[in-house]
């Protein structure tokens, strides 16, 4: 079910950033960043036994997703020293 709400989250986000630039193409956009956040809640009762009320929480959440049609950053690779290198360097200090 909450696959739904985001593919539509996306769509709706292609379709807002193709109606405020026109010369963007959505082929090319891809999701930079996605999360939800909790929104505030609605607060309700329920009627109960012998007149009294039991509460009932009514969740709410934000669903924020960024997009962008610039290239994905590559990644740095990063130069690995073996452990007993470390160790060695460590030990000379």
């Amino acid at each position: 079910m909450s696959s739904v709400v985001l593919r539509k989250a996306i769509k709706s986000g292609i379709a807002n950033a193709i109606s405020q630039t026109r010369t963007i193409n959505p082929d090319t956009l891809w999701v930079k960043t996605a999360f939800v956040d909790k929104a505030p809640s609605l607060k309700r009762i329920r009627a109960a036994s012998r007149g009294s009320a039991d509460p009932i929480l009514k969740r709410n959440s934000h669903i924020t997703i960024v997009l962008s049609d610039e290239k994905k950053p590559e990644k740095k690779k990063i130069k690995r020293v073996a452990k007993k290198e470390e160790a060695a360097k460590v030990a000379e200090v």
